[in-house]
């Protein structure tokens, strides 16, 4: 630091500057120590302009904090899930196929508050290849100033792979997906290991067995689990996972009903990846919306859209379906140039 006799006015200046970071400091302090209280959720809505605004401000906090000194957030069990305490952390291996564009499911879930490394090999470095954390992409603070708040405004996060080992962490956590692109520009099948991750349940039309689902995956301890067919991806909150005993039947149903849209629409040979249907605690705009994923809210006008979405895919509940028009999001604009495949991952080698 530069002593007052040699440049007084320099030193006036590092000393102001000293002083506006230790009042950036105590604010936060203070913003910290106002938020604790406030939890918005289902149970817990948060209405008050002020008390959103103050959200908002912490927000930002979180959003600017370093990887390393990420902290679980107070609000991440109550709206997403508890992962238990003694649910191990895993390595896997992911495989990801460029003929599948978009996100790739892994089969993983980032803790709250802990840090994930992903490596990448060195050929995919720098071709916006992208590590997507949580599918609740919705930004809540766009809704009128009326609605309350069930959840933080944002809590998804994206980390961009510019090196060949990324770590990533959020106040929320979430599901990690792989994300290659609408364009990418590798060909290539490459694998991608995931570190210090949790398991959640994840289904793959084709690959799993309702036998295996039952004994071995509906029960991983990921908050969210994912049902995955060539032309749609459904993920929700685990605990409508774990008495479910028929994925098969619910994804053949989902998979036929959008092959009837795509036949309908004369475009089923552009697709190379599947539409997908977040259900979220609460989406941006209404009680769902368009987008990618689709967001659907957990309740809506008073039923469990999770529920509701299974039991359309089974037997004769098939008419009363909920979601019966998926996005058309994830429609591509070009010819296919392979045939279109499931978009997840082979399943990890933990």
């Amino acid at each position: 630091m530069v002593k007052p006799g040699r440049s007084s006015s320099l030193w006036v200046l590092c000393v102001a500057g000293a002083a506006t970071v230790a009042m950036a400091e105590m604010d936060r302090a203070a913003l910290l120590e106002r938020v604790q209280g406030l939890v918005p959720s289902r149970e817990t809505p948060v209405t008050d302009p002020e008390e959103k605004a103050l959200l908002l401000q912490e927000l930002v906090l979180l959003e600017r904090t370093p990887v390393h000194e990420v902290t679980a957030h107070r609000t991440a069990a109550v709206n997403f899930g508890a992962i238990p305490a003694d649910a191990p952390r895993v390595t896997a291996t992911i495989a990801i196929d460029p003929a599948v564009l978009r996100w790739h499911s892994t089969g993983l879930y980032a803790a709250p508050g802990e840090v994930v490394t992903v490596r990448v090999p060195e050929a995919v470095v720098g071709h916006e290849l992208a590590i997507q954390v949580s599918g609740h992409r919705g930004d809540i603070s766009r809704r009128t100033g009326r609605d309350p708040w069930f959840r933080m405004p944002r809590v998804a996060r994206r980390f961009s792979v510019e090196a060949a080992e990324t770590d990533i962490a959020t106040p929320f956590g979430g599901a990690i997906y792989i994300d290659i692109g609408m364009n990418p520009e590798m060909d290539a099948p490459f694998d991608v290991v995931i570190e210090n991750a949790v398991q959640a349940p994840l289904f793959v039309l084709g690959k799993h067995t309702d036998a295996e689902w039952i004994a071995s995956i509906r029960d991983l301890p990921g908050p969210y689990t994912e049902l995955v067919a060539d032309r749609i991806i459904l993920s929700f909150p685990s605990r409508h996972a774990r008495d479910m005993d028929n994925p098969t039947e619910i994804l053949e149903f989902w998979d036929r009903t959008v092959g009837y849209h795509d036949e309908l629409a004369g475009h089923g040979h552009l697709r190379r990846s599947a539409d997908r249907i977040n259900v979220d605690v609460q989406v941006a705009f209404g009680s769902a919306h368009s987008g990618y994923p689709l967001q659907g809210a957990q309740l809506w006008n008073g039923t469990d859209t999770a529920s509701a979405t299974a039991a359309a895919g089974s037997g004769s509940a098939a008419r009363h379906a909920s979601w019966s028009a998926p996005a058309r999001s994830s429609r591509i604009r070009r010819p296919a140039t392979r045939p279109a495949t499931t978009a997840a991952s082979s399943p990890c080698t933990c």
